[in-house]
C-alpha cells in the first residue's frame, strides 16, 4: 500500500493530497499512518497488572541583577471550559527500560529506578546523566505565537518539545526534575552562567550543597574523593577543580570547559527552582489516531518562537561528544543509548528532533457524538448510515471538534467531502485556543467564546471537496484548535450532507524523550484515566532490531491497567530502533 493509499484509508479520499513529507534520507511506510487496528494481529501475549505509581512575568532565565533575588512568579490559572467527552482519557504508554515522558515526577522516579539510585549522590548523578541524554546544546527556546513569547521554563516541555538550550536551560530542567522527586535541587545562578546544586547528606554524615554543571558536562569531587565538591570547597582550593581527585567522565565536553567550570563553580550562587507543571497527556476522541514517531520529516523547520534565534537548529549540538571524533561507534560514558538516533553532521555528532502525527477522522455514523467537542445541533445520520446531515431545513446543523496535542504543532491540514443541493450551504470555521501563562510556561485553553474564522465555504451544488493546508490555516506554533462545520438545507435535508472530514497535524518531538525499546525484554505498561464503555484502546509498537525491520505488535486494551512484553533482538542500543507508537480508540467487539 502506498503512502497516499494509507492516508486515503485513514481520512478519506479527499485527504490524499501532498501534505506528507518522507523522513529525511529514506522512504518509509512505518509511522506516517497506521493500518486499521482490526486488521492487525497480536503477536505478543498480554497480561493485566497492578497499577504502577504515576506519577512578574519571567522573560529570561538568566542570572538576576547582582544582589537581587529572583521573584517566584505566581498567577492563578484561568479556568478552562469543560472539554468534550473523549472515549479514552489520557492514556499513558511507557516502557520499563526508559523514563516516562508524561510528567516530571514519573520521569525522575523512572530514572532512579533504571539507575538503581538510592543515595543522594546516586540520585543526583542519575539526574545529571539523563538530563544530558535528553537535552542538547542549541538555541534557547521560546514558546508562544502572535508576538507574545516566553522563554520556555517547564522541564517536561523542554525535554519533549524543545530539547535544545544553553546553560540556564540545563539548570532549569535539572533542578525542576530533581525537585519533582523530592531531591533538593536548585538552579545555581552565578555571573554569566547557570549550573546545578543538590543538597543531601554525604557518607561523612554532613549535609552540604554539591555543584554540578550539566551544560558543560563537568562534575568533580573534593580533594579527598569522598563526595561531589561544593562551591565553597572549590573556592577554597581552585586546584581541586583543575586537577580533581575524581571526576565523572567525560570530564567536560571541551577541554576549555574544565577551566571555565573552575572559575564559575567557585562562585556563591543565587538559587531557585521552577517546578514543572506540564504533562504530555493526550485524550482520545473516537476517530483519532495518535502517532508518536522516531522519524524526522524533511521540509519541516524546527519550531522556536525565540525572536532572537540565530538559526533553525542546523548547526547546534556539535560541542558535545567531541571525544568520539564524529564516529558513533566511539560513543561511551552512557552516551551509547543515543544510538541509533544520533546523526553524523559533517564530522560531528548531533541529535535532531522527530515529528509525530495526529490523524483525526471524526465518525459520521451512529456514534458521531463520540467525536465532537460539544453536543451537535440539528444533526442526524444520513439514510446510508455513513454521513451526517441537518435534521431540519432552514436551521444550521452544527458540529464542533477539538483538535489537540501536548506537542507544538509543526503544520496542519484539513479536508472533507460534502454534498449540497440548490441554495444549500456549508461552511467550515476554525478558532484558535487562547494562550495562558501558567507557572513558568505557556499553555493553551479553549476559549468560552471562540473567535471563529471562516476557512472554507461551499460553492454551487453537487459534490464539494475541501482541501486546506498549513498556508491556509496558520496552525504552526499552536497546541489546540476548534473546527466548526455548519450545514444548512434550504428546503430538502436529503440534498446536503458530509460523508468525510479529516484533520492531520504534524507535531514536534524531542526524540530522546520518547518511550523507546532497548535490546532484550521490554515491558510495556498501559494506563488511562478511563475508557468509555463500547471502546477499547489499541496500542501498536513498530521497531527495527538485529533480526529485521518493521516488527509490529498490536494489543487491544480492554481493561486497565495493562501490560505486555516485547523482546527486541540485539546486544547493544544501536541494534534496536523504535519507529512508532500508535494509539487509537477503537469500537469494542465485546458484548
Amino acid at each position: 500500500m502506498t503512502r497516499v493509499q494509507i492516508v486515503a484509508a485513514m481520512v478519506g479520499t479527499c485527504l490524499a493530497v501532498q501534505v506528507w513529507a518522507a523522513p529525511t534520507g529514506e522512504t518509509r511506510k512505518t509511522a506516517d499512518a497506521p493500518k486499521p487496528a482490526e486488521a492487525r494481529k497480536t503477536t505478543e501475549p498480554a497480561k493485566p497488572i497492578q497499577a504502577r505509581p504515576s506519577p512578574k512575568t519571567t522573560t529570561s532565565i538568566d542570572k538576576p541583577a547582582e544582589g537581587k533575588k529572583i521573584p517566584e512568579w505566581k498567577k492563578p490559572p484561568a479556568s478552562e471550559p469543560a472539554v468534550g467527552s473523549p472515549v479514552v482519557e489520557n492514556p499513558r504508554v511507557t516502557c520499563d527500560r526508559w523514563p516516562s515522558q508524561y510528567d516530571a515526577k514519573s520521569w525522575i522516579e523512572d530514572v532512579w529506578r533504571i539507575e538503581k539510585a538510592a543515595t543522594g549522590e546516586q540520585k543526583t548523578l542519575a539526574l545529571y546523566k539523563w538530563v544530558r541524554l535528553q537535552q542538547h546544546w542549541g538555541e534557547q527556546c521560546h514558546d508562544g505565537t502572535a508576538g507574545k513569547t516566553l522563554v520556555e521554563c517547564d522541564a517536561i516541555k523542554k525535554l519533549n518539545i524543545y530539547p535544545y538550550g544553553e546553560c540556564s536551560d540545563f539548570g532549569v530542567t535539572a533542578a525542576a526534575l530533581g525537585h519533582a522527586g523530592g531531591l533538593n535541587t536548585q538552579e545555581a545562578h552565578v555571573p554569566g552562567h547557570t549550573q546545578l546544586e543538590a543538597f543531601y547528606k554525604d557518607a561523612d554524615g554532613k549535609e552540604r550543597w554539591h555543584r554540578l554543571d550539566p551544560f558543560w558536562g563537568v562534575v568533580i569531587y573534593d580533594k579527598t574523593g569522598s563526595h561531589i565538591a561544593s562551591w565553597e570547597e572549590i573556592q577554597a582550593d581552585p586546584l581541586s577543580a583543575l586537577e580533581p581527585s575524581k571526576t565523572v567522565q567525560p570530564w567536560g565536553d571541551k577541554v576549555t570547559d574544565r577551566k571555565r567550570f573552575a572559575e564559575k563553580a567557585a562562585c556563591q550562587p543565587e538559587r531557585r527552582v521552577r517546578p514543572s507543571r506540564y504533562t504530555m497527556d493526550k485524550p482520545l476522541f473516537a476517530g483519532e489516531t495518535y502517532i508518536l514517531s522516531w522519524e524526522r520529516l524533511g521540509g519541516i523547520a524546527f519550531y522556536n518562537a525565540n525572536p532572537a534565534a540565530r538559526d533553525k537548529m542546523t548547526s547546534w549540538g556539535l560541542q558535545r561528544y567531541q571525544y568520539a571524533k564524529g564516529d558513533p561507534e566511539k560513543l561511551a560514558f552512557g552516551h551509547e543509548v543515543l544510538r541509533p538516533f544520533i546523526e553524523k553532521v559533517d564530522d560531528q555528532l548531533q541529535v535532531h528532533e522527530a515529528h509525530g502525527t495526529l490523524f483525526f477522522k471524526p465518525l459520521v455514523n451512529a456514534r458521531f457524538a463520540d467525536s465532537v467537542y460539544r453536543p451537535a445541533v440539528n444533526v442526524v445520520v444520513g439514510a446510508n448510515g455513513r454521513s451526517l446531515r441537518p435534521g431540519k431545513a432552514g436551521v444550521p446543523a452544527e458540529l464542533v471538534y477539538l483538535v489537540q496535542t501536548p506537542y507544538v504543532i509543526a503544520n496542519g491540514a484539513i479536508a472533507g467531502n460534502f454534498r449540497t443541493g440548490a441554495d444549500d450551504s456549508i461552511r467550515v470555521c476554525v478558532a484558535k485556543a487562547q494562550w495562558r501563562e501558567q507557572d513558568y510556561t505557556f499553555d493553551q485553553v479553549v476559549p468560552a467564546s471562540p473567535e471563529w474564522k471562516v476557512v472554507w465555504q461551499s460553492k454551487g451544488e453537487g459534490q464539494q471537496v475541501m482541501r486546506l493546508r498549513e498556508a491556509d490555516l496558520q496552525l504552526r506554533g499552536e497546541y489546540k484548535f476548534l473546527v466548526k462545520v455548519e450545514m444548512t438545507a434550504a428546503t430538502d435535508t436529503s440534498t446536503v450532507d458530509m460523508d468525510v472530514l479529516g484533520f492531520v497535524v504534524r507535531f514536534q518531538e524531542g526524540i530522546m524523550a520518547l518511550p523507546r525499546l532497548m535490546p532484550g525484554k521490554n515491558t510495556i505498561h498501559v494506563t488511562a484515566a478511563k475508557i468509555k464503555p463500547g471502546y477499547d484502546l489499541s496500542v501498536t509498537c513498530i521497531w527495527d532490531d538485529a533480526k529485521g525491520k518493521e516488527h509490529e505488535v498490536n494489543q487491544i486494551v480492554p481493561t486497565l491497567p495493562f501490560e505486555f512484553e516485547i523482546e527486541a533482538a540485539g546486544e547493544k542500543p544501536a541494534d534496536v530502533r523504535s519507529r512508532a507508537l500508535i494509539l487509537q480508540a477503537v469500537a469494542s467487539d465485546r458484548g
